[in-house]
């Protein structure tokens, strides 16, 4: 189960706000802490980055789909 600060993320990029600056000021989360967040999401393949810039995957858009039933 993801946190809500991970879904938080999954939203903001799935709204196009994909890169880390964008994301550190929607979230307002620690650096540090947006990078844990990041590094998780990608490991776990429900994000994946390309040139600085993040996308959902399949299995991304998946879990973030069912979090909003």
């Amino acid at each position: 189960m993801l946190s809500g600060n991970m879904l938080k993320v999954l939203q903001l990029i799935d709204e196009g706000k994909n890169e880390i600056g964008e994301l550190r000021k929607r979230t307002r989360l620690p650096a540090k802490m947006l990078e844990r967040i990041l590094d998780e999401m990608t490991k776990n393949d429900y994000i994946r980055v390309e040139k600085e810039r993040y996308s959902l995957t399949e299995k991304g858009n998946d879990v973030l789909k069912k979090s909003r039933i």
